[in-house]
């Protein structure tokens, strides 16, 4: 298996202070030596925070290395509760079962709390917005401006993002009550967690009926209902942790429900603290995004947690036909790797079409190995590459299909381990999605590749549902296969 290179990039901090001696050139170009000299002593104040940084780790280190030396030592621990002897607590289980029921007992994942609370906020912004707007008596016209809302991304600037994303990711929010999403709404305290467990079946089941509602309502306002409702079940208490599987949900439903505003800020509440450099930036003058791009890495932590997220994300760039972000977010799939193989391997289950490899052909290493996707996901996201054109990569989706699926059910993101998959790598889904990039491509060769296959589909005595009957049939009227449409139709009248 051919491997990509690693590649070592290289950034200085400060500037060439020693320009003695130096041509012309080589002196950096300020304007005058004042500036130059603030710019080095702003260059030393960093060094110098880093260097104190390093020394204040360096200490918590130590400091911790010997507290852990001194509760090791038995006769430590047992001095700490030596006049304690009606205590019968001996492990944090049984005080867990000691104080079962009791209100006072809480747990928190801050991450998800903060991720929880900036959700809350921001959809109250909006739905302040939306009242507003609509309660300001101009000219008839804005009343579609008001309905293009839910569907619009225009709605949150970058200056709300930046100041919601500091103060709740940081968990500055604990610390001030004013302007908060628990106050506003009655809520006399933070998120509650009643137990240490996982889970997300009760907080999506009381989602789930907020959603219906929806659908079943005629109301004008009720999406401005779901979201207020969507925030108040956020906020309650709640008896395990929820997971990532939660913002799946939302970024399905809402995305399924045109409700893009909404998504958009699930979508943007995703990111960790530790990105805050990047995502809060300025966009480039040359888009016309208010946000500036994002790539592979800023997904990480949420594919290695669910790799199922990643279908879910995908369907949002698509509909905002954001291929670009689409591509990066395809680096988890290790095309790159897919591409390298296909230049070794020679094999006629490998797909052909009139598409060379394209130029850009991304891919990502993750830490956590043996992580996998479902066939159902990824032919999900061959159908997406083909609404968006992405036509080009559909042989590296299908190769990966053949070269990196771990079972019948699954496919590995990293490849790591040479596992003989048996079985049939077509079913009706897959031979349904290459038609289809095959006709709307326009792409003779793939269809001429495609056809051997289907014929041994059919020998071995696999059925053929209607539907992709019809399809073949058309695909083969498209290029004007006579031949072949005459003799399917033939087996056809005889089989079914």
């Amino acid at each position: 298996m051919l491997k990509r290179p690693f590649r070592i990039r290289s950034y200085s901090l400060i500037p060439s202070l020693s320009h003695k001696n130096n041509t012309q050139e080589s002196v950096p170009n300020f304007e005058s030596d004042k500036r130059f000299a603030q710019a080095v002593k702003r260059y030393e104040r960093r060094v110098k925070g880093y260097e104190d940084a390093i020394e204040m780790s360096r200490q918590y280190k130590q400091h911790r290395l010997n507290l852990v030396d001194i509760l090791q030592d038995k006769k430590n621990v047992e001095a700490m509760f030596a006049n304690d002897a009606g205590c019968k607590i001996t492990s944090f289980k049984d005080m867990c079962k000691d104080m079962k029921g009791h209100e006072g007992l809480t747990y928190t994942d801050v991450e998800m709390r903060n991720t929880m609370m900036l959700v809350a906020n921001m959809l109250m912004e909006n739905v302040k917005i939306d009242l507003k707007l609509r309660s300001v008596k101009i000219d008839h016209d804005i009343g579609s401006f008001i309905d293009e809302i839910k569907t619009s991304s225009d709605f949150v600037s970058l200056e709300s993002y930046r100041l919601n994303f500091h103060h709740y990711k940081s968990s500055q929010w604990l610390s001030t009550s004013e302007g908060n999403t628990i106050s506003q709404l009655g809520f006399a305290q933070p998120i509650v967690f009643k137990s240490a467990q996982y889970g997300d079946k009760e907080v999506i089941q009381s989602l789930e009926t907020a959603f219906e509602d929806y659908a079943t309502s005629n109301k004008k306002l009720s999406h401005i209902q779901l979201a207020v409702q969507v925030v108040k079940i956020l906020l309650s208490p709640h008896n395990n942790i929820p997971t990532i599987k939660l913002w799946k949900y939302l970024l399905d439903k809402l995305g399924n429900c045109n409700l893009l505003n909404y998504q958009q800020i699930i979508y943007l509440s995703l990111f960790q603290y530790k990105h805050q450099p990047t995502v809060l930036a300025d966009p480039s003058p040359a888009t016309d995004s208010i946000f500036a791009p994002l790539m592979a890495d800023h997904f990480a932590h949420l594919i290695q947690k669910d790799p199922e997220m990643l279908p879910s994300l995908l369907k949002y760039q698509l509909l905002r036909r954001d291929d670009k972000t689409f591509l990066e977010l395809l680096s988890f799939l290790t095309l790159d790797k897919i591409a390298g193989e296909m230049s070794v391997i020679k094999s006629p289950l490998l797909s052909k079409s009139k598409y060379k490899l394209p130029t850009y052909i991304p891919g990502l290493d993750l830490e956590e190995r043996l992580l996998t996707i479902s066939r159902r996901s990824m032919y999900s996201i061959m159908e997406m590459a083909i609404e968006l054109g992405l036509y080009q990569y559909l042989d590296l989706l299908f190769n990966k299909i053949v070269l990196h699926s771990r079972d019948q059910e699954r496919i590995e993101l990293n490849y790591v381990e040479d596992v003989l998959v048996e079985g049939r790598v077509f079913d009706e889904h897959l031979f349904s999605i290459m038609l289809d990039a095959a006709v709307k491509s326009n792409d003779l060769g793939r269809v001429v590749w495609l056809l051997p296959f289907v014929d041994e589909y059919i020998k071995e005595g696999s059925g053929i549902n209607d539907a992709l009957r019809k399809q073949l049939l058309t695909t083969l009227k498209f290029f004007n296969l006579e031949g072949k449409l005459k003799s399917y139709e033939e087996i056809f009248s005889k089989v079914y």
